[in-house]
């Protein structure tokens, strides 16, 4: 098997999606009481609770249920020392420290969680976690647990403990809960009940729901510190639960009565809580313009779900037409129920583009990155072999388009075609295509073809092709180039590009493509696209984009700023000097995404990627 490795000089930025991790699992409410009273611990933690060190106000922190200690035994006798959580007798029955001895907290059947503080766990740090997975149509939450402070003998020092909340899968910062001054320690022996009032700062949430008993500061005093548990739990509220609540739709995109929809679009819809593939189920796509449906099934490759998103990629969107989408409630599930469906009374409707573009730029991330597919239109026939053009990621987090005729083991013979969408360049100012080629290893060289009829699907054998001549290598190049050929010869009529890779079981080569894109003259004759002398710097935010620009004459520029569906986002005029020299945008309220940065000038354009987080 053939491996390189390759350095690629081109715009580096990662896409980051999110992932949820979950130390433990969330409790589902039922009736109008939530009771624990740890008796069972024996058999590991109850459902929604979680054992975590290192929690602080913005941080759930990490789980120590892996140094849970379930079976009693010498280790969660009150007054060991050995830091943990652990399966304790409660102090329940106990009217002071000395009356329970080693063997009646071994076979207490009271238990309670508790938690051993030393310097290296869990002071500060230590929670006592409880999730739900949502308060839908719930209010009025109360909370009462007994607070122990178990080791008289030996825990000197003092620690103060917080009854916090916070809200969704990850939470960025849990909000405390006045219930007084709450205290393990200090050579005590106590068992407190606590009642804790949430108002309506957890009403009818349609996320998890975090509860936890904390302490985020440091132990005070002098000595040792207490072992210190929790028992009887009971958490109360009005309202029936909902047993079957269910993801409801949140968002669409495009949103429903949207226009000029490009063709490449990802549907995306948005859901209330974090959902699954469904077992079965449809999603329909309907061209109300020309009455005809596309249909994708569960288990479909164009059907992806991340976290509280499903996206569907794949559909065949026509220029000027009016869709309808809808699915069945079937298409994504939770552990507790299906979603809400989209049924033919709810508007979901847009139209596409009127036209085909005379600019595109496809740099193969978004669709590649979200959905492991190529973007809509481009399209890939194999007419020999068993390789085909594929999404390939790269370690820089974004991605190209690649044809390796190696099977693994050894090299293979291919025939295989990568075809762009159809492309319409008529107007005056249409100039030229441009994209990026990686090749290594040696073998035939790639050929790019332009053909007017192509039937935009099947395969392109039957079409008529005219090869496009480019100073490419059947060397092993192992570098990224760019190449540029004039349309003036092929605008009359719209065509399509094609890529076609040859290789043999005597030289296969990998080829990868990259930042394909139409140029438009409108006055410029020269363009850059994604130049080195205008660059992104550092991380950009919904405020806040850095651009370092250098090599310009000084003069007066316009700055321009486009989303993926060349929509212009932001536009101002700037006043540059020669040499190097820095841009701060800060007069914006951007989404995160990908969007292109454009500088121009009367004969001269810039382009640049960015993303913003």
């Amino acid at each position: 098997m053939q491996t390189k490795f390759f350095n690629m000089k081109k715009i580096l930025f990662a896409i980051c999606f999110f992932i949820v991790s979950d130390s433990h699992a969330q409790v589902h409410l039922s009736g109008s009481v939530y009771s624990q009273n740890f008796d069972a611990l024996s058999s590991g933690l109850p459902v929604g609770w979680g054992v975590d060190t290192n929690a602080k106000t913005a941080s759930p922190g990490g789980s120590a249920l892996a140094g849970f200690v379930a079976v009693p035994g010498t280790g969660t006798r009150w007054g060991n020392t050995s830091g943990g959580f652990k399966n304790v007798a409660s102090a329940n029955g106990f009217a002071n420290f000395a009356a329970g001895t080693s063997a009646l907290q071994l076979a207490a059947t009271d238990r309670a969680l508790g938690v051993k503080q030393t310097g290296t766990f869990g002071d500060a740090g230590a929670a006592f976690t409880f999730k739900i997975d949502h308060t839908f149509r719930l209010s009025d939450f109360e909370l009462d647990f007994k607070l122990q402070s178990l080791d008289s003998s030996n825990g000197s020092k003092v620690t103060t403990w917080l009854v916090q909340y916070a809200v969704g899968a990850i939470p960025g910062s849990f909000t405390t809960i006045s219930s007084g001054v709450m205290t393990t320690g200090g050579n005590t022996f106590s068992n407190t009940l606590y009642n804790i009032a949430f108002g309506s700062a957890i009403n009818d949430k349609r996320d998890i729901v975090w509860i936890r008993i904390v302490t985020l500061s440091t132990s005070i005093g002098t000595g040792s510190r207490a072992t210190t548990a929790i028992d009887d739990v009971e958490l109360r509220w009005t309202g029936v639960a909902d047993t079957g609540f269910r993801p409801i739709v949140q968002n669409l995109f495009p949103s429903n009565g949207s226009t000029n929809v490009a063709l490449g679009t990802i549907l995306a819809i948005d859901f209330s809580k974090y959902i699954s593939l469904g077992t079965d189920g449809n999603v329909y796509i309907k061209n109300e313009t020309d009455n005809t449906t596309q249909l994708i099934k569960t288990g479909s490759t164009f059907l992806k779900v991340k976290d509280k998103q499903l996206l569907i990629s794949g559909v065949k969107f026509d220029v000027g037409k009016t869709y309808h989408v809808t699915f069945d409630s079937s298409i994504v599930d939770t552990a507790l129920a299906a979603a809400y469906a989209i049924e033919d009374t709810t508007e979901w409707r847009f139209s596409t583009e009127s036209a085909l573009p005379h600019f595109m730029a496809e740099y193969f991330d978004t669709s590649c990155l979200k959905a492991a597919s190529l973007p809509f239109s481009w399209s890939k026939y194999s007419s020999g072999g068993m390789e085909m053009w594929n999404c390939f990621e790269h370690n820089t987090g974004n991605s190209s388009v690649r044809m390796y005729g190696n099977d693994g083991a050894a090299n293979t013979a291919n025939e295989d075609w990568l075809i762009s969408p159809k492309i319409d360049m008529s107007s005056p100012d249409a100039m030229a295509v441009s994209f990026h080629l990686y090749k290594s290893f040696s073998g035939n060289e790639l050929q790019v073809m332009i053909s007017h009829d192509y039937a935009g699907s099947g395969s392109p054998d039957s079409a008529s092709w005219t090869a496009i001549s480019l100073p490419m290598s059947a060397a092993d190049v192992d570098k990224w180039m760019h190449f540029t050929f004039p349309v003036t010869a092929f605008k009359s009529q719209a065509f399509y590009v094609g890529f076609k890779y040859n290789s043999k079981v005597s030289a296969a080569y990998d080829i990868r493509v990259d930042s394909f894109m139409t140029m438009i003259k409108t006055g410029i004759q020269r363009v850059y696209p994604f130049s080195e002398e205008l660059k992104v710097l550092g991380q950009s935010s919904s405020n806040d984009i850095k651009l370092s620009v250098s090599s310009l004459s000084a003069g007066n520029f316009d700055l321009e700023l486009y989303n993926t569906l060349g929509q212009k986002m932001y536009a101002r005029q700037i006043e540059l000097h020669s040499g190097s020299q820095e841009i701060h945008i800060t007069d914006i309220d951007f989404k995160a995404g990908m969007y292109i940065v454009k500088l121009f000038a009367t004969n001269v354009q810039f382009l640049q990627k960015c993303i913003v987080r």
